[in-house]
């Protein structure tokens, strides 16, 4: 329970977590006057950085199939250029 009016809270619900459900800040009123932005900078270093966390698999997701696609395509170039060849000495 937050006693007093001149509190401000962020409360982040997704954390990203098994464990931790929410997260609750009470943000020191030095700081109160930060913009939104900033403020929620300063959650993601003990966020568990759910949003770099899915933004990185999400990355390494494409980077995979990419390389997949790449082997593939390589793969039938080869395959290609060894038909010609075969047609060609026989």
């Amino acid at each position: 329970m937050v006693k007093g009016v001149n509190k401000n809270v962020i409360e982040i619900n997704d954390t990203g977590s098994d464990v931790f459900e929410r997260i609750v800040f009470y943000v020191s009123p030095n700081f109160s006057s930060l913009g939104q932005k900033r403020l929620l900078k300063e959650t993601d270093k003990f966020t568990f950085n759910y949003k770099q966390n899915a933004k990185n698999t999400l990355r390494a997701r494409c980077i995979r199939r990419r390389r997949r696609f790449l082997c593939l395509a390589a793969l039938s170039v080869l395959a290609l250029a060894a038909a010609i060849t075969a047609i060609i000495i026989y």
